[in-house]
């Protein structure tokens, strides 16, 4: 508003006029004078005649003139107006309120030197309508609430109900955990900022509000759903562009939008936005959904259907057991016991769907109480049958507690069966979700003789490093990375399964591979040194009456393989140090076996228009395969072609740009059916910052034609832009994984735990961080170990942590060959940071990585957000490892 001068007495008496209280305060460095009070305002404040030349502070009780001084200390502050409703100094039998307003008047210089405060009675009538007004705001943000939000919908669909109107519900992710990080005051004023950006973001004439902390609504008026889906991309986008701040570390905000549409029932579209937003967090981070009517409905009424159903299955003995061998390399048989249904209402309903709706409702323990049942009634009647052999049952999220699990331990006890011929599945997300208490279930259930499994491993947390707080014995490699492993452009999921399995073997635990359906997959997973095979390639899930045919046609299928020499080399041949950090570079960038997508296109399109050739292509190339993340001016056949197969092999392998005007003039030898179509080609390499061919950006033609060294030099400037588009998903990926190691620390240091337990953890997650292999916290004052972490014990003598010292005080981050070698592990590179005690080092904090790991730890901006993430806990460490010692 336009700032008010003038003479402050000329503008007491004009608002006199308006105003019944009117109060007229001088601004000095004692406090607020009174300068000119009117009759009614010194009657309603309980004023003597002669208050003028008295301060503010001197007239009322501290508590009351603390809370006036504030409002004009703000006044004075912001230079701007300032509106409150406060109780009257006055003595009555009732409780009477005024609203007032504090008006700045500012001097020549632009200092405030009065404050002009006007004062209304409140009547009832006006208390209400006041309250009313109140009720319907948020405190913070001054945006109406929900209900004032629906209110205002209800008066646009009343004014036309022929045009769709679109509600969008936002979500602000981990704003709880923000709050706790960076205090209530920024998350506040963060919140503030956002709440701009959505009005500067939606279409004007949008009605914005806020449900509460992390939440908002809009109203898009007369915007159809597929128009609203636009501007919530672009919310996302405008939203990410924020972040959050935590000593020197920013993190970006993330969001999810759940959008409803629809003419009529303002309580219905927003509900129906508010179920699509449900949608989309449970779908992760930066998702958006549309309630999709008859989508959503049938879902809700199938899935009331099969709860009603599966009541009344339990009760009638539908359901029941079938189980799957378990193929163990040398040569033993156990089972995986799976429920399944077959409704004479549903017919077949999958276990995913029926487990789902379960763990939804509370049916999830009758179920399991029934399975645990079945399965000790099969196993006590049938001895001969699982004579030797373990039965692994799957137990819910939801029942991994104490309580549920000694429940399970009693119906056993009552067949007279025991803990170890089980063994209990369970998944990361099971344990990691309260890991204090996990760690107590787990350990009561080892003690009475269970055997405990990781399920589904590698789609949660993937961390072998967090698993190391729980005495497990073993885990199965999720079938989503078996599957891939036969197939062409497995090399991504093959390194996965191998350092899952590598990892695993060092912390002594054994692996199963489910999924298994084809004889490759089986054999390269026996390569690996997998413990245990399961999936269709050796059986399907049998019922108990067939078990016995099953395992005999199972032993003689196994001797069958035995009998089959396996393949020397199967996907992993040995590699020459280049070749190796270049496909350590493809990994870490995650651009294998990647969809093609416009952005690249874009560059392409541009491409060959600037250069006018038919064809222009932007590829990585793997060991032996040829991936096509973009091509224009040719429909391609396949994703990829044998690395063998192309002319981009010669720009890999001699990193250098290749030009060849007449291909077949160059008589090159190959049965490629690519190359019997070309007659031109260029290619240059696609270079990462570390000076890595990760791939190639070429332009083709049909038939032979000259191309300049300017031609030459134009196709390599576009591989600048091809690199930053590929390298900006990498930040993105880089900055979500920062932003969830630094919120895993913060949970870390403040859990239960005592320091020793607490410093493992926190090392863990840097691990998994990382991609380092071990991590140690040791002292140099009595070379002691305070801490180790890693994919295997190992022995930290005085004589290694003194080299690792030496190391570390010299500033050394790559390790020469044979220099540090501990318990016959070979490391080539470490991160270190100081512990620090009055200006005095006296312990490191030290990341290490194994020689020959396919992981890439060691980039300079990796190592740079490691140090920032571990100076936020250096006041906790130092002192915490200070007492250790002590």
């Amino acid at each position: 508003m336009q700032r008010m001068k003038g003479d402050p007495h000329y503008l007491f008496e004009l608002f006199t006029r308006l105003y019944r209280m009117v109060f007229l305060m001088e601004v000095t460095d004692e406090g607020y004078r009174y300068v000119n009070v009117s009759a009614q305002g010194k009657r309603a404040s309980s004023l003597p005649d002669d208050v003028e030349g008295r301060y503010l502070h001197e007239m009322y009780r501290s508590d009351v003139a603390d809370e006036l001084i504030g409002h004009y200390d703000e006044v004075v502050k912001t230079r701007e107006p300032v509106y409150f409703m406060s109780k009257m100094n006055i003595d009555s039998n009732t409780a009477r309120f005024a609203s007032s307003m504090l008006v700045p008047i500012e001097a020549e210089s632009g200092m405030v030197r009065y404050v002009l405060s006007l004062t209304t009675d409140l009547s009832e009538e006006a208390e209400i309508k006041l309250l009313r007004s109140i009720e319907h705001m948020d405190y913070l943000t001054g945006m109406p609430n929900l209900m004032k939000v629906k209110l205002e919908l209800d008066r646009l669909f009343e004014k036309s109900h022929t045009e769709e109107t679109s509600v969008m519900r936002l979500h602000i992710n981990r704003f709880k955990m923000m709050m706790s990080l960076q205090g209530v005051e920024r998350s506040n004023q963060l919140i503030k900022d956002i709440t701009r950006q959505l009005a500067n973001t939606l279409p004007q004439g949008s009605i914005i509000g806020r449900v509460d902390g992390e939440d908002f609504v809009a109203v898009l008026p007369h915007v159809p759903i597929h128009l609203a889906y636009k501007y919530a991309e672009h919310l996302l986008d405008v939203i990410a562009k924020h972040s959050y701040q935590v000593v020197d570390a920013e993190f970006p905000l993330s969001s999810c939008i759940g959008i409803g549409a629809g003419v009529t029932d303002a309580d219905r579209v927003i509900m129906n936005a508010s179920t699509a937003l449900l949608e989309a967090r449970q779908n992760g981070s930066q998702m958006i959904r549309l309630y999709e009517h008859d989508e959503y409905v049938q879902r809700y009424i199938d899935e009331m259907m099969i709860e009603t159903e599966l009541v009344k299955a339990l009760k009638q003995n539908e359901l029941y057991m079938v189980y799957q061998p378990k193929v163990s390399k040398d040569g033993a048989i156990h089972y995986e016991a799976l429920l399944r249904w077959e409704s004479p209402v549903l017919g077949f309903v999958s276990p995913e769907t029926f487990i789902r709706v379960a763990e939804q409702s509370l049916l999830i323990e009758e179920v399991t109480q029934f399975v645990m049942n079945r399965v000790c009634q099969d196993v006590s009647t049938h001895p001969e049958r699982f004579e030797g052999r373990r039965v692994a049952v799957n137990v819910s999220p939801r029942l991994f507690h104490e309580r549920h699990m000694d429940e399970l331990v009693s119906i056993i006890a009552s067949y007279g069966l025991k803990p170890n011929q089980f063994e209990l599945e369970v998944t990361e997300h099971t344990l990691m979700n309260e890991p204090v208490a996990a760690i107590k279930t787990v350990e009561s259930l080892k003690q009475q003789g269970f055997r405990l499994m990781i399920d589904d491993f590698g789609v949660s947390y993937s961390s072998l490093n967090y698993l190391k707080l729980f005495d497990i014995d073993g885990i199965k490699i999720d079938r989503s990375f078996v599957a891939q492993l036969d197939q062409e452009n497995g090399l991504k999921e093959y390194e996965i399964v191998k350092l899952i399995v590598s990892l695993a073997k060092k912390l002594d635990l054994e692996v199963t591979a489910e999924g298994v359906e084809t004889e490759e997959q089986y054999r390269i997973l026996r390569q690996l040194d997998c413990d245990e095979i399961q999936g269709y390639f050796f059986s399907r899930p049998i019922p108990l009456s067939d078990l016995d045919e099953a395992l005999d046609i199972l032993y003689t299928h196994q001797a069958t393989l035995s009998r089959i020499d396996q393949p020397s080399q199967l996907l992993n041949p040995s590699l020459e140090e280049r070749e190796m950090q270049r496909l350590k570079a493809i990994l870490r960038l995650e651009i294998l076996n990647t969809p093609q997508e416009e952005r690249f296109d874009r560059i392409s399109r541009l491409v060959a228009q600037t250069l006018q050739m038919p064809i222009a292509f932007i590829s990585s190339v793997t060991k032996d395969q040829q991936w096509f993340k973009s091509c224009v001016g040719i429909e391609l056949e396949s994703p990829h072609l044998k690395r063998e197969w192309t002319l981009c092999n010669r720009v890999v392998t001699s990193d250098r740009p290749v030009v060849i005007e007449d291909v077949s003039a160059e008589a090159i030898e190959s049965d490629s059916p690519w190359l019997e179509r070309i007659g031109f080609y260029a290619g240059v390499p696609l270079r990462t910052k570390q000076n890595h061919v990760i791939g190639t950006l070429c332009v083709v033609d049909e038939k032979a034609r000259t191309f300049t060294e300017d031609d030459r030099l134009a196709l390599e400037s576009f591989t600048h832009w091809v690199m930053t588009e590929i390298e900006h998903a990498e930040v993105s990926r880089r900055q979500i994984n920062r932003q969830q190691a630094t919120e895993a620390l913060y949970e870390a240091t403040e859990s239960p735990l005592r320091f020793q337990d607490q410093l493992q953890r926190v090392q863990d997650i840097l691990l998994g961080w990382s991609g380092c292999s071990h991590a140690v916290t040791f002292s140099t004052d009595t070379y002691r170990l305070v801490a180790e972490s890693g994919v295997s014990h190992l022995t930290w003598n005085e004589g290694a942590l003194r080299s690792l010292h030496e190391l570390a005080s010299v500033g050394s981050k790559s390790v020469r060959q044979g220099e540090l070698i501990v318990d016959g592990v070979a490391f080539t590179a470490l991160i270190h940071f100081p512990l620090i005690d009055e200006h005095q080092v006296f312990g490191w904090l030290v990341l290490l990585a194994e020689q020959d790991d396919l992981t890439d730890p060691f980039d300079e901006e990796t190592v740079q957000e490691l140090i920032d993430a571990i100076r936020l806990l250096a006041r906790w460490m130092e002192d915490g490892v200070r007492k250790e010692l002590r």
